[in-house]
């Protein structure tokens, strides 16, 4: 309290504006703490922590909560925090907690998202824990332009698991900035491609059938199918979107049963195009 009583004549002699002056200022103050109030409550307020000078005091600080308090008191004093600002923070971050949590600070006031801007924000994410946070906070933030957006998005995890939570989180966003695409058939097929074993690629077409507004006819159908490794997969995936398939002529309908292995699996194939 005594500091900010001084500061308004006390920064009149010693802070001319100039990095330099703040460097001198920040480094005057022994520890981390202080620092950061110093530049939250002090300089900030008085607009003297704009530009250059803001990167300059996050940078004096030494560990990740020190550097959130000064983070969270820049966003609380914006209408809008630019993206490419909680880019820069989140990059000056150590670790995955102290970026997630700077993510949340801003995704209250943070403008619109590419889905590239997405992607670069998680690429500076160590473990799939913090990116799978960074989605949930940004989410409804997120301009998903095709779904070539969300599967990028998806890669950047490194684990089929965190893929799919990313995805989970995806989807179930409401809000029209962040929309999910509509699919196309090659975009299923993209969609089975990212994943190693029939049991993720079907439990991933169950989540995106509702977002598929086509049909399939023999040949989609068929280079579909063929992503999967065995028949059981085959069947399953063709059960999920057989109502896609309704009508198809007997020529098309033999173009998707030579997806198949074995017979019997081929008559079970056939059942589900006619039922």
């Amino acid at each position: 309290e005594t500091m900010i009583a001084l500061s308004d004549h006390l920064l009149e002699t010693c802070d001319s504006g100039s990095t330099g002056d703040l460097e001198r200022m920040l480094r005057g103050i022994p520890f981390d703490e202080q620092r950061a109030d110093f530049a939250a409550f002090v300089l900030l307020p008085r607009g003297r922590l704009a530009g250059e000078r803001q990167s300059i005091a996050l940078e004096t600080l030494s560990f990740d909560s020190t550097k959130e308090r000064l983070m969270s008191a820049v966003y609380d004093s914006l209408d809008e925090v630019p993206v490419p600002m909680v880019l820069e923070h989140i990059e000056l971050l150590d670790f995955d907690s102290g970026r997630s949590s700077v993510a949340k600070a801003a995704s209250s006031r943070i403008g619109p998202m590419t889905g590239a801007e997405m992607l670069a924000m998680l690429e500076s994410f160590d473990f799939d824990s913090g990116k799978v946070q960074a989605v949930d906070a940004m989410r409804t933030k997120v301009a998903l332009a095709d779904f070539g957006d969300v599967l990028k998005i998806m890669d950047a995890s490194d684990f089929e698991s965190g893929a799919n939570q990313i995805l989970d989180l995806l989807l179930d966003s409401a809000l029209p900035a962040s929309a999910f695409p509509t699919l196309t058939a090659f975009d299923l097929g993209a969609a089975c491609d990212a994943y190693s074993f029939d049991s993720g690629r079907i439990e991933t077409l169950r989540k995106l059938e509702p977002r598929f507004q086509g049909t399939l006819d023999g040949e989609s159908a068929r280079e579909l199918l063929n992503r999967f490794s065995f028949d059981s997969g085959k069947l399953e995936c063709l059960q999920i979107f057989a109502n896609r398939m309704s009508a198809l002529p007997y020529e098309e309908q033999k173009t998707v049963l030579a997806a198949f292995s074995f017979d019997s699996d081929r008559e079970r194939a056939r059942d589900l195009l006619n039922r």
